[in-house]
């Protein structure tokens, strides 16, 4: 059976100063990001591209198979699709080349969020996902989790203790 691309909501832009949590999954459920150099190259790129893109990294967490974001457009102009799609590019091209295979199943998940506070338990669930899967025993000690707002003490400061 064919995978089926996710539904986007009809009325809505995608464009802007809005907060997503976005869900990527692996071609496959491929185990990528268990390449620790990989990983670190992917992680860079993040970075990288929510900069130029113009996102505020509220979380993220580079699981095995699968990429959690929670996320915050800065300008008026951020676009989630642009930056999503230049993101799997760049990570799709550099593993094709490592392996010579597709990195990304079609499209992503993502969610709308309204406030700041669903924002945080977002962000706090998103980094609490490698203890969760016996990754690690605490979320500050994941490598490849983290944001680029927060210091990661205040977002996990019940979790750590």
């Amino acid at each position: 059976m064919p995978l089926r691309r996710p539904t986007r909501l009809a009325n809505f832009p995608y464009i802007g100063r809005f907060a997503y949590s976005v869900t990527i999954t692996t071609f496959n459920r491929i185990p990528a990001f268990e390449d620790t150099a990989f990983a670190r190259m992917a992680k860079e790129k993040l970075l990288r591209t929510a900069q130029k893109f113009g996102f505020a990294l509220i979380a993220y967490s580079l699981m095995p198979d699968h990429v959690h974001l929670i996320l915050k457009g800065m300008h008026d102009d951020s676009d989630l699709a642009a930056f999503i799609k230049s993101w799997n590019t760049q990570t799709g091209f550099a593993w094709h080349q490592r392996r010579h295979g597709k990195l990304w199943q079609p499209g992503y998940f993502e969610r709308v969020i309204r406030n700041d506070a669903n924002l945080y338990l977002a962000a706090r669930y998103v980094l609490m996902n490698a203890v969760r899967a016996g990754l690690v025993r605490r979320a500050s000690d994941y490598e490849f989790s983290g944001s680029t707002v927060y210091k990661l003490e205040d977002l996990l400061e019940d979790d750590e203790r």
